[in-house]
Order: structure tokens, then sequence, then C-alpha cells
């Protein structure tokens, strides 16, 4: 559970919004496989949320990570941990392109 101050009546909660690629989803099942095998349990699913974490925070503060352009056009990457998380900007969102180590 999330605790913290309500807000007052009539404002709206700063939602974070991302969407993942279908090939980040498989980034993201191989590095939890991974860390659960070599890392166990726990650190799978530290590492997990942080990642997540990391997901949220870039849809709130959506040119944190540093533009990736000599890759893809408006390509934008963002260092987590032994991972760089490759997203693009859209309109409402963050759409996380991939995960890579």
């Amino acid at each position: 559970m999330i605790s913290g101050p309500k807000p007052k009546p009539g404002t709206t909660l700063n939602m974070a919004n991302y969407r993942i690629s279908t090939r980040a989803k498989y980034d993201l099942a191989a590095i939890a496989d991974y860390t659960l095998e070599n890392f166990g349990k726990t650190q799978s699913r530290r590492y997990s949320d942080g990642l997540k974490l990391s997901f949220q925070n870039l849809s709130q503060h959506r040119h944190l990570g540093r533009k990736a352009d000599d890759l893809a056009d408006a390509l934008r990457a963002f260092d987590y941990s032994s991972h760089v998380i490759y997203y693009l900007l859209t309109d409402k969102d963050i759409l996380i392109v991939r995960v890579l180590h």
C-alpha cells in the first residue's frame, strides 16, 4: 500500500504513463529469469521493482534519459544498473522499446 498525503478534493494524482513493447516484455522476462537463477528470488524481485520504478520516473521526467539518435530517430536511453532502458516519447506517454544489457 502506498501511503502519503491525500490529495485535496478536485485534484488528480500524477499517474505514471508508460507502455512496454512486446520485445521489452521478453527482455524483462529474460532479465527476471537470469537474476532468479543466479541471484535468487529476493534479488530478482528487487531488480524488477527497480526497473519498474525507473519506468515510472522516466514517464514523469520524460527527458531524463539521454538521446540515442545514433541508434534510431527520437530514441532515448537511460541506464539502470547493468542494463539500458531504451524508450520513445509519445504525445501521451512513453514507450519502453527494449531493456538491454
